[in-house]
Protein backbone atom coordinates (compact mmCIF):
# COMPACT_ATOMS: atom_id res chain seq x y z
CA UNK A 1 0.00 0.00 0.00
CA UNK A 2 3.17 2.36 0.83
CA UNK A 3 4.20 1.70 -2.60
CA UNK A 4 1.14 2.39 -4.25
CA UNK A 5 0.53 5.65 -2.52
CA UNK A 6 4.42 6.61 -3.34
CA UNK A 7 3.57 6.36 -6.96
CA UNK A 8 0.23 8.29 -7.03
CA UNK A 9 1.66 11.19 -5.24
CA UNK A 10 4.66 11.18 -7.75
CA UNK A 11 2.48 10.94 -10.67
CA UNK A 12 0.69 13.83 -10.07
CA UNK A 13 3.08 16.02 -8.74
CA UNK A 14 4.67 15.17 -12.15
CA UNK A 15 1.54 15.38 -14.59
CA UNK A 16 1.68 18.85 -15.50
CA UNK A 17 5.92 19.32 -15.44
CA UNK A 18 7.68 19.82 -19.16
CA UNK A 19 10.61 18.03 -19.96
CA UNK A 20 9.41 14.75 -18.86
CA UNK A 21 11.08 11.50 -19.44
CA UNK A 22 10.37 7.75 -19.27
CA UNK A 23 12.93 4.94 -18.67
CA UNK A 24 11.89 1.42 -18.33
CA UNK A 25 14.39 -1.50 -17.82
CA UNK A 26 13.98 -5.30 -16.57
CA UNK A 27 12.81 -4.58 -12.54
CA UNK A 28 12.96 -0.71 -12.50
CA UNK A 29 11.74 2.50 -13.99
CA UNK A 30 12.06 5.65 -14.08
CA UNK A 31 9.77 8.67 -14.32
CA UNK A 32 11.73 12.04 -14.32
CA UNK A 33 11.54 15.75 -15.20
CA UNK A 34 13.35 19.17 -14.61
CA UNK A 35 12.01 18.96 -11.21
CA UNK A 36 11.16 16.33 -10.05
CA UNK A 37 11.61 12.29 -10.92
CA UNK A 38 10.22 9.17 -9.58
CA UNK A 39 11.89 5.32 -9.89
CA UNK A 40 11.43 1.74 -9.05
CA UNK A 41 14.68 -0.14 -8.03
CA UNK A 42 14.45 -4.34 -7.04
CA UNK A 43 11.37 -3.36 -5.90
CA UNK A 44 11.68 -0.44 -3.44
CA UNK A 45 9.92 3.26 -4.87
CA UNK A 46 12.38 6.03 -4.29
CA UNK A 47 11.40 9.98 -5.51
CA UNK A 48 13.10 13.28 -5.35
CA UNK A 49 10.72 16.72 -5.57
CA UNK A 50 12.67 19.37 -5.08
CA UNK A 51 14.21 19.40 -1.69
CA UNK A 52 12.15 16.59 -1.07
CA UNK A 53 13.92 13.02 -1.00
CA UNK A 54 13.16 9.74 -0.42
CA UNK A 55 15.26 6.57 -0.76
CA UNK A 56 18.17 4.45 0.46
CA UNK A 57 19.25 6.65 3.66
CA UNK A 58 22.08 3.65 4.68
CA UNK A 59 24.23 3.77 2.26
CA UNK A 60 26.08 7.04 2.52
CA UNK A 61 25.69 10.34 4.43
CA UNK A 62 24.67 10.67 8.20
CA UNK A 63 23.07 7.48 9.25
CA UNK A 64 25.80 5.93 7.60
CA UNK A 65 28.56 7.64 9.79
CA UNK A 66 26.80 6.82 12.86
CA UNK A 67 26.23 3.35 11.91
CA UNK A 68 30.21 2.91 11.15
CA UNK A 69 32.13 5.83 11.90
CA UNK A 70 36.02 3.82 11.15
CA UNK A 71 34.60 3.91 7.38
CA UNK A 72 35.78 6.12 4.42
CA UNK A 73 33.94 8.94 2.95
CA UNK A 74 32.41 10.17 6.28
CA UNK A 75 29.64 12.63 6.39
CA UNK A 76 26.96 14.14 8.76
CA UNK A 77 24.54 15.38 6.15
CA UNK A 78 21.72 13.06 5.13
CA UNK A 79 21.69 11.54 1.87
CA UNK A 80 19.21 9.43 0.02
CA UNK A 81 20.71 7.15 -2.63
CA UNK A 82 18.65 4.76 -5.01
CA UNK A 83 17.87 1.31 -3.80
CA UNK A 84 19.85 -1.62 -4.39
CA UNK A 85 19.34 -5.20 -3.79
CA UNK A 86 17.29 -6.16 -0.50
CA UNK A 87 15.50 -4.28 1.99
CA UNK A 88 17.58 -1.21 3.34
CA UNK A 89 16.42 1.28 5.36
CA UNK A 90 14.47 3.82 3.56
CA UNK A 91 13.61 7.41 4.58
CA UNK A 92 12.81 11.12 3.80
CA UNK A 93 15.17 14.01 3.21
CA UNK A 94 14.59 17.71 3.15
CA UNK A 95 17.40 19.84 2.08
CA UNK A 96 16.85 23.47 2.79
CA UNK A 97 20.11 25.56 1.70
CA UNK A 98 23.18 24.58 4.44
CA UNK A 99 20.76 22.66 6.52
CA UNK A 100 19.07 18.45 6.22
CA UNK A 101 16.20 16.91 7.98
CA UNK A 102 16.10 13.56 7.99
CA UNK A 103 13.00 11.19 9.28
CA UNK A 104 12.29 7.71 8.67
CA UNK A 105 9.37 5.23 10.09
CA UNK A 106 11.13 1.79 8.41
CA UNK A 107 13.57 -0.36 10.34
CA UNK A 108 13.74 1.69 13.80
CA UNK A 109 12.40 4.90 13.36
CA UNK A 110 14.60 7.85 13.79
CA UNK A 111 14.71 11.87 12.85
CA UNK A 112 18.00 13.66 12.83
CA UNK A 113 19.34 17.30 11.79
CA UNK A 114 22.26 18.80 9.71
CA UNK A 115 23.98 22.16 9.40
CA UNK A 116 26.63 22.38 6.54
CA UNK A 117 28.91 25.54 6.91
CA UNK A 118 32.43 25.78 4.71
CA UNK A 119 34.64 23.74 6.76
CA UNK A 120 32.17 22.57 9.49
CA UNK A 121 29.51 20.20 9.94
CA UNK A 122 27.42 18.82 12.76
CA UNK A 123 24.44 17.04 13.05
CA UNK A 124 21.94 15.19 15.75
CA UNK A 125 20.06 12.09 15.37
CA UNK A 126 17.50 10.50 17.74
CA UNK A 127 16.80 6.60 17.29
CA UNK A 128 13.77 4.57 18.58
CA UNK A 129 14.48 1.14 20.42
CA UNK A 130 12.80 -1.66 21.97
CA UNK A 131 15.45 -2.14 24.17
CA UNK A 132 14.86 -6.13 22.67
CA UNK A 133 18.17 -7.74 22.77
CA UNK A 134 20.27 -10.96 22.45
CA UNK A 135 21.55 -12.62 25.26
CA UNK A 136 22.30 -11.28 28.78
CA UNK A 137 26.39 -12.00 28.15
CA UNK A 138 26.73 -9.71 25.01
CA UNK A 139 27.40 -5.69 25.29
CA UNK A 140 24.17 -4.44 25.78
CA UNK A 141 25.81 -1.49 23.10
CA UNK A 142 26.25 -3.84 20.52
CA UNK A 143 23.41 -6.24 20.58
CA UNK A 144 20.21 -4.58 21.84
CA UNK A 145 18.32 -1.65 20.50
CA UNK A 146 17.52 1.61 22.85
CA UNK A 147 16.33 4.56 21.97
CA UNK A 148 19.26 6.47 21.46
CA UNK A 149 20.45 10.32 20.94
CA UNK A 150 23.72 10.69 18.63
CA UNK A 151 25.25 13.64 17.68
CA UNK A 152 28.49 14.80 16.59
CA UNK A 153 30.94 17.79 14.52
CA UNK A 154 33.37 17.57 11.81
CA UNK A 155 35.81 20.00 11.40
CA UNK A 156 37.88 20.42 8.39
CA UNK A 157 39.79 24.06 8.25
CA UNK A 158 42.53 23.67 5.36
CA UNK A 159 44.18 19.73 4.85
CA UNK A 160 43.19 19.16 8.68
CA UNK A 161 40.08 17.21 9.53
CA UNK A 162 38.45 16.72 12.90
CA UNK A 163 35.56 14.41 13.39
CA UNK A 164 34.03 14.29 17.13
CA UNK A 165 30.73 11.97 17.64
CA UNK A 166 28.68 10.66 20.32
CA UNK A 167 25.66 8.54 21.39
CA UNK A 168 23.69 7.99 24.49
CA UNK A 169 21.07 5.60 25.48
CA UNK A 170 19.73 5.50 29.80
CA UNK A 171 20.17 1.77 29.39
CA UNK A 172 23.57 2.07 28.81
CA UNK A 173 25.72 5.66 28.56
CA UNK A 174 27.37 7.72 26.71
CA UNK A 175 29.98 6.16 23.89
CA UNK A 176 31.92 8.67 21.73
CA UNK A 177 34.29 8.87 18.80
CA UNK A 178 37.00 10.96 17.63
CA UNK A 179 39.42 11.02 14.36
CA UNK A 180 41.86 13.13 13.32
CA UNK A 181 43.82 13.41 10.64
CA UNK A 182 45.11 15.48 7.31
CA UNK A 183 44.57 15.55 3.31
CA UNK A 184 46.66 16.69 1.01
CA UNK A 185 45.73 16.68 -2.84
CA UNK A 186 46.27 12.20 -2.92
CA UNK A 187 47.90 12.32 0.24
CA UNK A 188 45.98 11.77 3.43
CA UNK A 189 46.03 9.62 6.35
CA UNK A 190 43.75 9.80 9.94
CA UNK A 191 43.36 7.97 13.26
CA UNK A 192 40.10 7.11 14.85
CA UNK A 193 39.61 5.81 18.06
CA UNK A 194 36.17 5.04 19.90
CA UNK A 195 32.98 3.61 19.56
CA UNK A 196 29.10 4.24 19.17
CA UNK A 197 26.01 2.40 20.58
CA UNK A 198 25.25 -0.09 17.90
CA UNK A 199 22.99 1.64 15.06
CA UNK A 200 22.53 -1.06 12.45
CA UNK A 201 24.96 -3.81 13.01
CA UNK A 202 26.26 -5.19 16.24
CA UNK A 203 29.70 -4.69 15.65
CA UNK A 204 31.63 -1.19 16.55
CA UNK A 205 35.30 -0.82 16.01
CA UNK A 206 37.06 0.91 18.29
CA UNK A 207 40.48 2.14 16.45
CA UNK A 208 41.17 3.22 12.94
CA UNK A 209 43.68 4.15 10.36
CA UNK A 210 43.33 4.94 7.01
CA UNK A 211 45.00 6.84 4.41
CA UNK A 212 46.13 7.29 0.52
CA UNK A 213 49.02 8.52 -1.15
CA UNK A 214 50.31 8.73 -4.56
CA UNK A 215 51.61 10.76 -7.58
CA UNK A 216 50.98 10.81 -11.31
CA UNK A 217 49.50 7.55 -12.49
CA UNK A 218 49.48 6.18 -9.36
CA UNK A 219 47.60 5.93 -6.01
CA UNK A 220 47.12 3.52 -3.03
CA UNK A 221 44.70 3.76 -0.66
CA UNK A 222 44.37 1.52 2.62
CA UNK A 223 41.89 1.48 5.89
CA UNK A 224 42.55 -0.76 9.04
CA UNK A 225 40.34 -1.42 11.75
CA UNK A 226 40.06 -3.04 15.17
CA UNK A 227 36.87 -4.48 17.16
CA UNK A 228 36.99 -4.70 21.08
CA UNK A 229 38.08 -7.13 23.27
CA UNK A 230 34.93 -10.19 22.80
CA UNK A 231 33.21 -11.32 25.89
CA UNK A 232 33.77 -15.12 25.60
CA UNK A 233 37.13 -16.92 25.35
CA UNK A 234 35.94 -18.48 22.23
CA UNK A 235 35.64 -15.14 20.14
CA UNK A 236 38.10 -13.00 18.78
CA UNK A 237 38.88 -9.60 18.06
CA UNK A 238 37.41 -8.50 15.37
CA UNK A 239 39.46 -7.22 12.57
CA UNK A 240 38.74 -5.30 8.51
CA UNK A 241 41.54 -4.11 6.40
CA UNK A 242 40.90 -2.47 2.66
CA UNK A 243 43.52 -1.88 0.35
CA UNK A 244 43.40 -0.25 -3.56
CA UNK A 245 46.36 0.49 -5.82
CA UNK A 246 45.91 2.13 -9.23
CA UNK A 247 48.75 2.02 -11.60
CA UNK A 248 48.24 4.03 -15.10
CA UNK A 249 51.02 4.30 -18.11
CA UNK A 250 48.19 6.60 -20.79
CA UNK A 251 45.52 3.86 -21.94
CA UNK A 252 46.66 1.18 -19.82
CA UNK A 253 45.77 0.58 -16.17
CA UNK A 254 46.44 -2.08 -13.71
CA UNK A 255 44.27 -2.18 -10.52
CA UNK A 256 44.64 -4.45 -7.73
CA UNK A 257 41.77 -4.49 -4.70
CA UNK A 258 41.77 -6.47 -1.53
CA UNK A 259 39.28 -7.31 1.39
CA UNK A 260 40.21 -8.97 4.63
CA UNK A 261 38.13 -9.35 8.02
CA UNK A 262 38.45 -11.83 10.77
CA UNK A 263 34.59 -12.25 12.49
CA UNK A 264 34.03 -12.08 16.27
CA UNK A 265 34.30 -16.29 15.97
CA UNK A 266 37.25 -15.97 14.39
CA UNK A 267 35.92 -16.83 11.02
CA UNK A 268 38.57 -15.31 8.04
CA UNK A 269 36.45 -14.22 4.95
CA UNK A 270 39.56 -12.67 2.43
CA UNK A 271 38.50 -11.35 -1.29
CA UNK A 272 41.15 -10.39 -3.71
CA UNK A 273 40.97 -8.81 -7.41
CA UNK A 274 43.48 -7.60 -10.14
CA UNK A 275 42.49 -6.53 -13.20
CA UNK A 276 43.93 -4.96 -16.22
CA UNK A 277 42.55 -2.73 -18.94
CA UNK A 278 43.62 -0.79 -22.21
CA UNK A 279 40.69 0.91 -24.12
CA UNK A 280 38.26 -1.53 -24.83
CA UNK A 281 39.29 -4.54 -23.15
CA UNK A 282 39.22 -5.42 -19.30
CA UNK A 283 40.58 -8.54 -17.95
CA UNK A 284 41.54 -9.64 -14.83
CA UNK A 285 41.22 -12.58 -11.78
CA UNK A 286 38.98 -12.47 -8.62
CA UNK A 287 39.29 -14.83 -5.91
CA UNK A 288 35.26 -14.99 -5.71
CA UNK A 289 34.50 -14.89 -9.07
CA UNK A 290 37.42 -16.11 -10.89
CA UNK A 291 38.82 -15.31 -13.84
CA UNK A 292 36.87 -12.69 -16.23
CA UNK A 293 37.72 -10.90 -19.43
CA UNK A 294 35.30 -8.38 -20.61
CA UNK A 295 35.55 -6.87 -24.36
CA UNK A 296 33.70 -3.80 -25.87
CA UNK A 297 32.94 -2.38 -29.25
CA UNK A 298 30.63 -0.09 -29.78
CA UNK A 299 27.44 -1.34 -29.37
CA UNK A 300 28.40 -4.59 -28.79
CA UNK A 301 29.61 -5.92 -25.08
CA UNK A 302 31.36 -9.92 -24.93
CA UNK A 303 33.19 -11.24 -22.34
CA UNK A 304 33.40 -14.25 -19.66
CA UNK A 305 32.62 -13.55 -15.82
CA UNK A 306 31.23 -15.45 -13.10
CA UNK A 307 32.35 -18.23 -14.76
CA UNK A 308 29.82 -17.64 -17.44
CA UNK A 309 30.45 -16.41 -21.07
CA UNK A 310 28.01 -13.72 -22.51
CA UNK A 311 27.68 -11.26 -24.94
CA UNK A 312 25.26 -8.10 -25.20
CA UNK A 313 24.30 -5.66 -27.98
CA UNK A 314 23.25 -2.16 -27.13
CA UNK A 315 21.68 -0.20 -30.62
CA UNK A 316 20.19 3.20 -29.77
CA UNK A 317 18.15 5.64 -32.00
CA UNK A 318 17.86 9.34 -30.72
CA UNK A 319 15.98 12.59 -32.23
CA UNK A 320 15.39 16.05 -31.39
CA UNK A 321 13.55 15.14 -28.45
CA UNK A 322 13.62 11.21 -27.78
CA UNK A 323 16.30 8.42 -27.31
CA UNK A 324 15.48 4.63 -27.48
CA UNK A 325 18.31 2.42 -26.56
CA UNK A 326 18.11 -1.43 -26.17
CA UNK A 327 20.19 -3.74 -24.34
CA UNK A 328 19.81 -7.38 -24.46
CA UNK A 329 21.56 -10.01 -23.12
CA UNK A 330 23.01 -13.27 -24.25
CA UNK A 331 21.67 -14.31 -21.76
CA UNK A 332 18.25 -13.83 -22.55
CA UNK A 333 17.70 -10.45 -20.51
CA UNK A 334 16.48 -7.62 -21.70
CA UNK A 335 16.66 -3.75 -21.49
CA UNK A 336 15.08 -0.77 -22.88
CA UNK A 337 15.90 2.93 -22.09
CA UNK A 338 13.22 5.77 -23.53
CA UNK A 339 12.96 9.12 -23.41
CA UNK A 340 10.22 11.93 -24.54
CA UNK A 341 10.87 15.24 -23.85
CA UNK A 342 7.08 16.49 -23.73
Amino acid sequence: MRKVLLVVISLLLLADLAGTGLVVSSGRGTLSSELASFGLSSGRAWFSIGSLSFGEIGEKGMVKTFSNPHGVNLSLRPYVTRPGNGEGWNGFVLDYERMGIIFSVDERPLAGISFSGEWVEAAMMAVYGDGGGRGFHYDAGESQEFTTVYAGFDLSPGAFRLTALMSYAAEVGSRSFLSAGFSIDDYSFSVSIGSLIALQDSFSPVFGIRGSFGEQGYLFMFSFSSGDVPVFSDDYRRKDAYALSLLEFGDIEFRSEMETAFTRRGKRVHRERFSFSWKQVEAGYDTEEGIFIILRAGDFTAGYENGIPFIGFSPSVSGDSFSIRMMIGGDGSFDLHLRADL
